[in-house]
């Protein structure tokens, strides 16, 4: 795309942008809100039909939960370089995941990213993993291949650990509404910023602003395994006090009874301490999915 996107956006008047933001923002509550209910009552609400119920001649995003009776190979019928909104698909997952566990589902982190892709995602519901690959070169397409030709994006669907979908399965292709979103991001990435309201992922440890709510809000985990985030903090007295060994075992007595972070009781005992901590994933959150060649 060759159009100076940055020119035509600044040409919007800015009571324009808050408008359609806002519009936007409403739309996609509404349609959530009707998700959540739908899907507390078993139905998809996209087509309304029971969530584990498969009509191999009408394709549904509810396919992707893996119904009764689905097969790889209808995927490929009907998905194979044809055209399927991905930021519609990867809300959809996200809001999947997010009903099941908040944030440690989503694993969007920027810095697990590899160099040659221009997004990467793994998103994980109940038993079932599903992971975005997309290059650089996917975006262009591959013009001398059979496959593939036109921009397009790959998949990946794990199931208890077994793969169901391999990225290379399928070239689904991009729509203009994708092509325009991803071509915003290329030339304007400090005015476009995409935020879910619903459906946030561990990209929200990225944003420095985020650590005070997130430690306020954190509870502690008995399960490392499981896990959400870890947090590393350095501690250093104030004005040359010493930290006595029985502050450490009361912060770690208050963590336990209340349930919090240790380095937030060890805030309740002596707020003058000079802490900084440091938020990361914790090993509850997927690893992101690398696609690799014949993958």
């Amino acid at each position: 795309m060759k159009e100076d996107l940055k020119k035509w956006f600044e040409s919007i008047p800015p009571e324009l942008l808050i408008e359609r933001n806002k519009r936007g923002a409403e739309i996609a509550y509404k349609e959530h809100e009707k998700f959540i209910l739908d899907l507390s009552a078993g139905l998809c609400h996209r087509c309304g039909k029971p969530m584990n119920s498969f009509n191999k001649y009408r394709f549904c995003l509810h396919w992707f939960t893996h119904p009764d009776g689905i097969k790889k190979k209808y995927f490929i019928k009907h998905l194979q370089n044809k055209e399927l909104y991905f930021f519609g698909l990867e809300n959809y997952f996200r809001w999947l995941a997010e009903s099941d566990k908040p944030l440690v589902n989503i694993n969007d982190l920027k810095d697990e990213i590899s160099e040659t892709k221009v997004l990467e995602r793994t998103i994980r519901y109940k038993n079932i993993e599903w992971s975005f690959s997309i290059a650089k070169t996917d975006i262009q397409g591959h013009p001398s291949r059979f496959n593939g030709k036109e921009p397009h994006y790959h998949i990946q669907m794990i199931i208890n650990g077994m793969s169901f979908l391999k990225f290379n399965d399928l070239h689904i292709r991009l729509s203009k509404s994708d092509l325009l979103n991803f071509e915003m991001l290329r030339q304007m990435p400090e005015n476009t910023v995409r935020q879910h309201a619903s459906g946030i992922g561990m990209s929200i440890i990225e944003n420095p602003d985020n650590s005070e709510i997130l430690l306020k809000n954190m509870t502690s985990s008995k399960d490392e395994k499981n896990s959400t985030f870890r947090v590393d903090s350095s501690i250093s007295p104030r004005d040359g006090d010493s930290l006595l060994m029985n502050t450490f075992n009361q912060a770690i007595r208050i963590s336990n009874e209340k349930n919090i972070p240790f380095v937030m009781a060890l805030r309740e005992l002596q707020p003058d301490l000079d802490i900084t901590s440091e938020i990361s994933p914790g090993k509850g959150v997927p690893k992101i999915a690398q696609r690799k060649k014949r993958k």
